[in-house]
């Protein structure tokens, strides 16, 4: 799993049809949940930990989560974690 791109790989897996890279996502989400034995949790932080988090848990729905509020976020992001089930603040 620890593979290394370089520039022209990473272009070449951004142009990728969005559904190649879902699963593509979703192989790598299983590789890693296989190969470790620690007890993994997500931090929300942005549409990208959003996104990870949707497909991390299509495979493992009681993966927990973690929301950490800086203080900066903006009200609706708060309002939108919270319609998230298993998320600690």
């Amino acid at each position: 799993m620890n593979e290394t791109h370089d520039s022209e790989r990473l272009r070449q897996l951004q142009a990728l049809p969005l559904g190649r890279k879902v699963g593509f996502s979703i192989a790598r989400i299983s590789e890693c949940m296989r190969e470790t034995t620690a007890r993994l949790c997500f931090v929300l932080r942005g549409k990208d930990s959003t996104v990870l988090l949707y497909l991390v848990r299509k495979l493992y729905p009681d993966v927990p989560a973690v929301f950490c509020d800086t203080g900066l976020e903006y009200p609706e992001i708060r309002q939108f974690v919270k319609t998230f089930d298993n998320v600690e603040f």
